[in-house]
């Protein structure tokens, strides 16, 4: 899963190693500790089945696989246990996937805020989180030929996160 464990790591071979990954489904890979994902354009129900599950159970080994989740909740973490501000950056070309990653992301995050509540669907201000994200979208946004929905700028999204519980 991680190509900085390539025996040549080339542009060829990590273009060959993104190939095969995606012919599986697997879009994401990783290259030390940077997450690469190829947009699949298309939904791949798997990938998120039982996220708190594998990435939330404290399983630190889970953290080190290529995916949204891992990263979120690697996030959360360093807040809560190492009481640390964390970032995470989703950067990519034009229909790369960046809005679904960060939802993917945030969507995490109120779920795992949910069960660090103890409760499984109140409303709260992790749902907010997740309902302000067309509004942020709908700031000059465009069409574009490889996207219905083309951002036209970078967005910045702060989260506070509860250091003792882990909460939105």
């Amino acid at each position: 899963e991680d190509m900085a464990a390539l025996e040549n790591l080339s542009e060829a071979t990590m273009l060959e190693c993104l190939r095969r990954r995606y012919r599986r489904d697997r879009i994401y890979s990783s290259l030390g500790g940077v997450v690469v994902a190829i947009n699949p354009f298309r939904k791949i129900d798997h990938l998120y089945e039982d996220g708190y599950a594998r990435f939330g159970a404290g399983d630190d080994a889970n953290l080190l696989k290529p995916h949204p989740y891992a990263l979120a909740e690697s996030a959360v973490r360093g807040v809560v246990r190492d009481r640390t501000s964390q970032s995470l950056l989703v950067s990519g070309e034009s229909g790369a996937g960046k809005t679904e990653t960060v939802k993917i992301m945030l969507g995490y995050i109120a779920k795992r805020s949910h069960r660090a509540k103890g409760t499984s669907a109140s409303p709260g201000v992790d749902d907010a989180l997740i309902a302000a994200n067309p509004l942020l979208e709908a700031f000059a946004n465009a069409t574009t030929v490889r996207n219905g929905n083309s951002s036209r700028f970078g967005k910045f999204v702060r989260v506070f996160v509860d250091r003792l519980s882990g909460t939105v």
